[in-house]
């Protein structure tokens, strides 16, 4: 029997101005050098996590439109000099109380690596590899779950 656990990876908050856009960014700015050409490349930064625009707009007394982006972003692979990232979006608008705590999931992250260990020089021979190394296949699966609190101040 397995054991699963929850991790909190991060605690933001913020103030929105009615009606305004906001956005929450939490994760990792990565920096790559892409090549564009002969004998030429260039540096691009690449955010890899998670991002949540939020626009709210209190409609009734009380009462609180909330238009919510969140959007997840990882890396998949490199090959070649070219990078791969993957990115999941989930849009929706929905009604809260002031003061109420809701919850959105539905972006699951699936991960999957092979990486290989072998003796140097002879793990790089083409017959030999496969008796002084071996190949390791890993993954797993995450959830994210994003909870917000609305507060009219």
């Amino acid at each position: 029997e397995g054991e699963q656990k929850a991790k909190v990876t991060a605690d933001p908050w913020i103030i929105v101005s009615d009606g305004k856009k906001a956005n929450l960014f939490v994760g990792k700015r990565h920096t790559v050098v892409l090549e564009t050409g002969r004998a030429t490349s260039r540096i691009e930064s690449i955010d890899v996590g998670v991002s949540l625009e939020i626009i709210p707009r209190i409609v009734n007394d009380g009462e609180i439109e909330l238009t919510l982006s969140p959007k997840i972003s990882h890396f998949v692979g490199e090959r070649s000099g070219l990078f791969s990232v993957k990115r999941s979006d989930l849009s929706t608008t929905i009604y809260v109380k002031d003061g109420q705590t809701i919850m959105i999931s539905g972006i699951t992250v699936k991960e999957e690596s092979d990486s290989y260990q072998g003796i140097p020089i002879l793990g790089q021979i083409p017959l030999l590899r496969y008796l002084f190394g071996g190949k390791t296949k890993s993954g797993g699966e995450r959830e994210l779950m994003i909870f917000i609190t609305t507060e009219i101040l």
